[in-house]
């Protein structure tokens, strides 16, 4: 089969997974609201956790097919280009734009100490299954501090559980599970058919893909002047992709992480941290910003271009 069919079913397949993967969170909302769960609670846990399932499906069939190279990649890609594409983007469109929304400590320090955990853990070339763990340890904790900041809100009493409910949620789940083993596979033909890495689909086009939830949403976001709902979705999913994605695919197995993430993927994943920590401790961003983060998204998008195209 070649590259056109191979292609197809890369798409195909990402949009299947994206979708799957609306449906699978719609319906455990429903279903957490309908038995009496916060929707605080359901926010901060089913919801938060859902940014992250796509990458967390394609990581975990990426590791069943012993393609462990491409879990770093997705994770490192997507988080790029959540912060570059996404907040950068954001920045561009709207201009100056102050913004302010509930943040604690935790939120900040898990942020920045997970990526600089991440990219510690990857710099000898392999993320240990002990170092995944770890990064499983601070999304407990993170969950647990999320948790207790709910105080005495009370559930939803409007949403009544059906049986509908459970049967999108297993079709989901079983959609998610069979686009991202296709996905993958997708990926692992056309790199092959290509001659090229495996792990540069995965920081380019995957991430990218796996963002644009994060885009569409943020976008219509700031456009209803929620500009702070906007940038804590990333906040949160840069952290869930991070210590759940990593967390859990390293504790099945050992991820290998190529040279071409650790020498240029990582310190940009790094450069992004800062950035985005930098807006959001100053609480505003402007166009100059998002001019400096798109031009950078360009230039990560120009080094794995000029290191796949010979």
């Amino acid at each position: 089969m070649g590259l056109l069919f191979w292609v197809f079913i890369f798409c195909f397949t990402l949009f299947c997974l994206l979708r799957s993967s609306d449906f699978f969170i719609d319906s455990a909302e429903k279903i957490g609201a309908a038995i009496g769960i916060p929707s605080f609670v359901i926010g901060a846990t089913i919801v938060a956790l859902g940014t992250s399932l796509p990458e967390l499906a394609s990581s975990i069939a990426a590791v069943m097919q012993k393609s462990t190279e491409i879990v770093v990649a997705n994770v490192v890609g997507s988080n790029i280009t959540n912060i570059f594409l996404v907040a950068g983007g954001v920045s561009l469109l709207f201009a100056k734009v102050k913004f302010s929304f509930k943040a604690s400590i935790a939120d900040y320090l898990v942020f920045a100490v997970s990526a600089a955990l991440a990219a510690y853990f990857s710099y000898d070339g392999i993320v240990k299954s002990w170092e995944a763990g770890i990064l499983l340890l601070i999304l407990l904790s993170y969950l647990i501090s999320i948790l207790f900041q709910v105080g005495n809100e009370e559930a939803e009493e409007d949403t009544k559980l059906e049986l509908k409910y459970f049967l999108i949620l297993l079709l989901g789940g079983l959609g998610v599970f069979v686009s991202a083993t296709y996905n993958i596979e997708s990926i692992i033909a056309i790199a092959k058919i290509l001659n090229i890495e495996e792990g540069y689909i995965a920081l380019g086009a995957v991430a990218l893909g796996t963002s644009l939830p994060e885009l569409f949403v943020s976008i219509g976001a700031a456009r209803k002047n929620k500009l702070g709902i906007a940038l804590g979705n990333i906040i949160g999913s840069n952290i869930f992709n991070v210590v759940a994605v990593i967390g859990i695919s390293g504790i099945i197995s050992p991820l290998q992480v190529p040279d071409y993430i650790i020498n240029m993927a990582i310190p940009l994943f790094l450069l992004a941290t800062v950035i985005f920590l930098i807006i959001l401790f100053a609480k505003q961003t402007n166009r100059i910003i998002g001019l400096l983060c798109i031009g950078l998204y360009a230039y990560y998008i120009y080094q794995i271009f000029s290191n796949t195209v010979v």
